[in-house]
C-alpha cells in the first residue's frame, strides 16, 4: 500500500484519475471501526474538483500565451531580423512566415541569409535585431 501511494504522489503530473484511484484504495483499506466521515470525504472531493478546474486554467492560460506570442510574431512578417540560434550560431533573415503552432510554440520561418538554402524557424525569445525592410 504505501509503495503505490509513493509512486502516484512521486509523479510530476498528478492527474484527477490518480487521485480519484488514491481515494477509492483509502476507503478500501479504512479502519471499519472507524470508517471515514462524510465531511472529510466531500472535503477530499473539494479538493480533487479544485485541482482539475485549476489545470484547466493554466492550460487555457498556455494557449492565450501562445495566441499573444502568435500575433506578436504576425507583426513581423516581411521584417528583416537577427537571432541567437545557440551561443555559436546566428542567423538572420527576412521573416517568411509563421510555424510550429501545432506544438504550441509559434516561430518565425526566415530565409537564412547566411545559407540561403536553409529556412530557419526561431522562437521570439532569440530575435536580436528587427529591421523593416527599406
Amino acid at each position: 500500500m504505501a509503495e503505490n501511494n509513493t509512486s502516484i504522489v512521486g509523479t510530476s503530473a498528478i492527474n484527477m484519475q490518480n487521485l480519484l484511484n488514491l481515494l477509492v484504495k483509502q476507503i478500501q483499506y479504512q479502519d471499519p471501526s472507524a470508517p471515514m466521515k462524510n465531511e472529510e470525504f466531500m472535503a477530499q472531493m473539494a479538493q480533487f474538483a479544485a485541482l482539475e478546474q485549476q489545470r484547466e486554467t493554466n492550460l487555457r492560460i498556455d494557449r492565450l500565451a501562445s495566441a499573444q506570442t502568435a500575433a506578436a510574431l504576425v507583426g513581423m512578417l516581411g521584417k528583416d531580423i537577427d537571432a541567437n540560434l545557440s551561443e555559436e550560431s546566428t542567423a538572420s533573415g527576412t521573416v517568411t512566415g509563421i510555424v510550429g503552432f501545432d506544438s504550441g510554440t509559434p516561430k518565425v520561418a526566415i530565409s537564412n541569409k547566411n545559407d540561403p538554402n536553409q529556412t530557419v524557424g526561431i522562437a521570439l525569445g532569440q530575435i536580436v535585431r528587427l529591421q523593416n525592410n527599406k
